[in-house]
């Protein structure tokens, strides 16, 4: 409610967006905006045989999200895609017999269906799958390993979802 609505937490009511005067999004929604278009360039790199968007493509993504962004700050939303396709774990991707971005999964759990889908879904011949959830979280000095455990049961629930889905032992 508060991402899609624009809620804020524990609000008792609907705040308005883009009333002439408005000052714009806030910091919350300008966050998830920025989250969305980074995870968008990165499906088309996945799509486009991991290919480095450009910042026009950059800027189209953050205005298709929400956000009305200059050449210049469209260009900051390529730096996480940039991280990435320079990782050791992207390019030990490359050798995968099969890579899928934003599959779908649909599990039963507790007498509730959870819906959503997998950002990059990789299998590899003799290895587990592979379950790669694109984070856009600033860590501010935060160590890593910290900010991981905030989504230690999305973790566990893509990797049930994995596991059913693919037969997979582990």
């Amino acid at each position: 409610m508060e991402r899609v609505l624009g809620l804020p937490a524990g609000a008792d009511s609907v705040k308005r967006v883009g009333i002439e005067g408005d000052e714009g999004p806030s910091a919350r929604e300008e966050r998830s905006a920025r989250g969305a278009a980074v995870h968008a360039l990165l499906e088309w790199s996945q799509a486009n045989s991991w290919g480095e968007p450009t910042a026009d493509l950059a800027r189209r993504h953050a205005l298709a999200a929400g956000l009305d962004l200059d050449r210049a700050r469209a260009e900051e939303l390529l730096g996480p895609v940039r991280d990435w396709l320079g990782s050791p774990l992207r390019e030990e991707i490359a050798a995968a017999t099969r890579v899928r971005a934003e599959v779908p999964i649909l599990l039963g759990a507790g007498g509730t269906i959870l819906r959503g889908s997998i950002d990059l879904l990789v299998e590899r011949d003799g290895a587990p799958p592979l379950v790669v959830d694109y984070k856009t979280d600033r860590l501010r000095g935060e160590d890593p390993s910290a900010r991981a455990s905030h989504y230690e049961v999305q973790r566990s629930i893509y990797a049930l979802a994995a596991v059913e889905s693919l037969g997979a032992s582990e």
